[in-house]
């Protein structure tokens, strides 16, 4: 129609004049139509429990936002652009009470009571098993077998353990821990962290600390590595699976259906390299990974505690 009045021969200035203004009130109304209607019926809300924790979440450092969980939510936030997305970082005290709200999603955690009321994804990521860390200089003690065992350790030395006192280590480990519960052989660390403070271990608190073995990538990324090592332990042999879980309400399964249709075996191969530069690309971790995660196999020592594993 436009083009016709500007080709019209009949057609004057005025008729010109006349549409323009015709134009410019019709866009206008429609603009504030739009507008209105999108101040109505803003986006939904979605509310990320996230951690501060390496190698899932780094807030500060050379490592920072590179942490795979940080690498996963941005890939989530790219594949739902019809939500509104909020972080809210939670510690061992408020993890469980978050998991609690509506309109929520964790992009990767383990499987266990406090998720269990939530809808979860596909298994994305495995957690290979925690073991000790300690001063490079500290000379632990083996056992017959040249292993490290917690139990051995603590009954042969004088060693001040650092642990978390709600985490789930597993049956074996808590055996080990409750032993000494009532001693000043155990250091409880603060619950309004996840990281393990390794100041305590310099400063000469504690000897010994329970940890996951990607914080000595952390540790590396600091300058630090070369002041501990990390010694896994007898008592922790099975790997955790992770998942995302969401609320189970109508925003939580909106975000879930769309969530397991981009956790491809494509996009699964891909994300794996961030998983494997956290662990020095361990081939025997790469192995397992691929197994579990992109082949979907029935790996006996992959479960959802660091318990005896439940498929």
């Amino acid at each position: 129609m436009l083009k016709c009045l500007f080709t019209c021969p009949k057609c004057t200035r005025w008729h010109l004049v006349f549409l323009a203004v015709v134009c410019f009130f019709n866009t206008t109304i429609w603009t504030n139509s739009t507008s209105a209607f999108i101040e109505d019926n803003p986006p939904p809300t979605l509310t990320w429990i996230v951690y501060e924790q390496a190698p899932y979440f780094v807030r500060n450092g050379k490592l920072k936002n590179q942490g795979i969980g940080d690498i996963l939510l941005e890939h989530y936030f790219a594949a739902l652009p019809n939500f509104k997305h909020q972080k809210f970082y939670a510690n061992l005290n408020r993890y469980a009470l978050a998991t609690q709200r509506a309109n929520i999603c964790v992009p990767l955690a383990w499987s266990q009571k406090e998720e269990a009321h939530l809808l979860h994804s596909r298994p994305h990521g495995i957690e290979p098993p925690m073991g000790l860390l300690s001063a490079s200089t500290t000379q632990i003690p083996k056992t017959a077998e040249n292993t490290f065992s917690l139990a051995h350790i603590m009954a042969n030395s004088n060693f001040r353990l650092l642990a978390f006192k709600t985490f789930p280590y597993g049956l074996e480990t808590m055996r080990v821990l409750n032993t000494f519960e009532n001693t000043d052989r155990i250091l409880y660390q603060s619950s309004e962290q996840l990281e393990v403070n390794v100041r305590l271990i310099t400063r000469g608190r504690a000897d010994i600390a329970l940890a996951l073995p990607a914080r000595m990538a952390d540790l590396d990324a600091r300058g630090r590595g070369q002041d501990f090592h990390f010694h896994q332990i007898e008592e922790i042999k099975n790997y955790v699976r992770l998942m995302t879980h969401c609320s189970n309400d109508q925003i939580g399964q909106q975000a879930m259906k769309i969530i397991n249709q981009t956790l491809t075996d494509e996009f699964l191969e891909l994300f794996s390299k961030h998983y494997f530069r956290w662990y020095h690309d361990n081939e025997a971790f790469e192995k397992l990974f691929h197994r579990y995660i992109i082949n979907r196999e029935d790996v006996p020592n992959v479960g959802d505690s660091f318990d005896q594993p439940q498929h």
